[in-house]
């Protein structure tokens, strides 16, 4: 194997560990925010969140998790094309 064919094969194994710790990352705090909401919707054990944090909670799972989709989508296949 040569060294340009084991340096494509590093950087390939590199990429897939990166997009598997981005979605590991974005199903945790999934759950976490989900966990969350249910608590406050059955009122678990006195669990109760203001409507604002709420929503709050829930627009930055929707900003984070476009972000790092994006974030890894151009780690993994480059910058998008500019057209000229």
């Amino acid at each position: 194997m040569t060294d340009r064919q084991q340096t494509m094969d590093d950087t390939a194994r590199l990429k897939w560990q990166f997009a598997n710790r981005v979605f590991a990352f974005l199903i945790i705090y999934c759950a976490v925010i989900g966990a969350m909401l249910v608590l406050n919707g059955f009122n678990f054990l006195g669990f109760s969140l203001p409507e604002s944090v709420l929503v709050l909670l829930v627009c930055s799972l929707i900003a984070t998790a476009l972000g790092l989709l994006i974030a890894a989508a151009r780690a993994l296949f480059g910058p998008w094309p500019t057209r000229n």
